[in-house]
């Protein structure tokens, strides 16, 4: 998996925090940073958000994939400020 710019992790965590709880919000996969905001929001303060990304014609994508967990962790551990693991 490539390493997210601080540019990158700031814009992410940034269109998560436009998630509120209870919302509703979908993305395409072509959309890789809005889709990793999406999957960031339920992660840290939306719990109630249900979101949505999809490929034009295939299924869902599942947020239980080990690359999205390893990018949502990535990611939280960035906006909460906390270290990151060296890989």
């Amino acid at each position: 998996m490539n390493t997210l710019t601080p540019g990158e992790e700031t814009m992410i965590a940034a269109l998560a925090r436009q998630v509120r709880d209870g919302d509703w919000a979908a993305c395409g996969t072509l959309s890789p940073m809005p889709a990793a905001a999406l999957w960031l929001a339920p992660l840290t303060h939306a719990p109630r958000a249900e979101v949505l990304v999809a490929d034009r014609i295939g299924p869902v994508l599942k947020s239980s994939s080990a690359q999205v967990e390893n990018l949502c962790h990535h990611i939280f551990s960035y906006v909460m400020g906390e270290p990151k693991a060296h890989e």
